[in-house]
């Protein structure tokens, strides 16, 4: 993984983890909406909604953002002209990578399939436990917040927020991030919340792939 070292910190700001499909990309419920906007890309139908470049502007001001998508390398060049983070660096996923850390740690195979294991594992080697982020996805779960808790992450210095992936991501979601780095400038401790309690309703479908289905990552 030769980018491990992208997603640094140099200027003291939190970073921020930031996936594609059901975050960016809404899903197809939603495509033939008017605000929002459809494109193929790398022979996918992508939809962006008008405003998605203005809300990632405004997480900019606050986070440093790193992709963390099963598009991978191809989140930048592909992904990026469109919301304005071409120049964003990425955290490498892989399921299959996951699912070596988890069975490595000793969890039961019927359990790996809980955690969101193409990414949530990979945290515990791309990001430091004492750095503070945010990651923002339409798949995480309780678990995966647990997960990383018994990793040594402490519950104050990270935030999971969820996405609904019919809308994707929504002025809801940024507020959250954005208040939670004004209160970590601040020098404050917020409180921990549950993804459960973040944008989204209900539990996330978890499965090989992106709901938006990704099964691989990109090549």
């Amino acid at each position: 993984m030769d980018n491990l070292g992208q997603a640094g910190q140099p200027d003291g700001r939190p970073l921020l983890l930031l996936d594609i499909d059901g975050v960016l990309n809404a899903f197809p419920a939603w495509t033939s909406r008017r605000d929002y906007e459809r494109h193929e890309i790398d022979g996918y139908p992508i939809s962006f909604h008008h405003e998605v470049r203005e809300m990632v502007g405004e997480l900019r001001k606050h986070y440093d953002i790193s992709w963390f998508t099963l598009w991978n390398h191809k989140a930048a060049p592909l992904i990026g002209p469109h919301v304005g983070l071409e120049d964003a660096p990425f955290l490498e996923t892989s399921w299959d990578r996951g699912a070596d850390i988890l069975m490595a740690q000793g969890v039961e195979p019927e359990q790996v399939r809980l955690i969101m294991y193409a990414k949530t594992p990979l945290l515990t080697e791309l990001v430091d436990n004492s750095q503070r982020w945010v990651w923002i996805d339409d798949a995480h779960s309780d678990r995966d917040r647990d997960y990383l808790e018994s990793q040594g992450f402490v519950p104050e210095n990270f935030r999971l927020i969820r996405t609904d992936g019919n809308p994707g991501l929504t002025w809801i979601e940024v507020q959250e991030a954005v208040t939670l780095a004004r209160a970590w400038a601040a020098g404050e401790a917020p409180e921990a919340t549950s993804p459960a309690d973040s944008g989204a309703s209900g539990a996330p479908d978890i499965r090989p792939g992106s709901i938006a289905g990704r099964s691989d990552a990109v090549e």
